[in-house]
């Protein structure tokens, strides 16, 4: 629960964090605990509060590699470059409404091809109707490991459009998934994504006002071969 929270100098959590670095300390000597983090901004907040070497750490990558066989979610049909947006797109995570997106950058750009996972049939409506254009799939719900594996490496790009105040210091799932299999992600500015990829562990696009989503994906999808093999460099 605190690892999702801010961390300030003062603060009931950075207080926390100091109260658990003493009992580690106590409980097996201060040379012998070791504290990791994949943040660089909280790796400095750690050090602050809690008075302990912070090791920063790589990426972490959440799934097991895919099973032999293993097959993506139906694809929509076409040869243009395949979006996947991962995560299942809530108020709450998202910064400009997806289905504005996707609109806008097919109006621009009518042979990209877009797979969404949203949470299911209760999702919001203009997700929902999204299926209807023949550009578009909706994968429902969970996806099993290997499947997931199998969409990611389908997709030529990932396009994670997060509220920044919510991923500034939170890990994405999706991003570090796609960062491993090769595939650039487009994120915004401020984030713990676009850290990552001005520090070369992974490649992508960031913009810098939530607009400006639209754009980067198509300037993302402009330099694509550029984009890929510099991901597949990377991951």
């Amino acid at each position: 629960q605190y690892l999702m929270q801010p961390l300030s100098p003062g603060s009931v959590v950075g207080l926390t964090y100091r109260l658990a670095a003493r009992r580690l300390v106590e409980a097996v000597g201060r040379d012998q605990g070791r504290v990791y983090t994949n943040h660089h901004r909280v790796t400095m907040q750690l050090v602050a509060a809690m008075n302990l070497p912070v090791h920063l750490a790589p990426m972490p990558l959440f799934y097991d590699p895919p099973a032999s066989g293993a097959k993506p979610p139906a694809l929509p049909k076409g040869e243009g470059p395949l979006v996947a947006c991962m995560g299942m797109p809530r108020p709450e995570k998202s910064g400009v409404p997806l289905p504005d997106i996707v609109h806008e950058a097919l109006r621009r750009r009518p042979d990209l091809r877009f797979v969404i996972q949203i949470e299911g049939d209760e999702a919001d409506p203009a997700l929902l109707a999204l299926e209807k254009l023949p550009q578009v799939k909706l994968v429902k719900g969970w996806v099993e490991d290997g499947a997931f594996v199998a969409l990611i490496q389908a997709a030529d790009i990932l396009l994670l459009p997060y509220r920044r105040e919510r991923y500034a210091e939170r890990t994405s799932g999706p991003f570090a998934f796609a960062a491993a299999y090769g595939r650039p992600s487009i994120v915004p500015t401020g984030t713990w994504m676009a850290e990552r990829i001005s520090r070369k562990q992974a490649a992508g696009v960031a913009y810098k006002r939530d607009p400006a989503a639209i754009d980067a994906l198509l300037l993302a999808v402009d330099g694509l071969p550029q984009l890929r093999a510099q991901a597949e460099r990377l991951g």
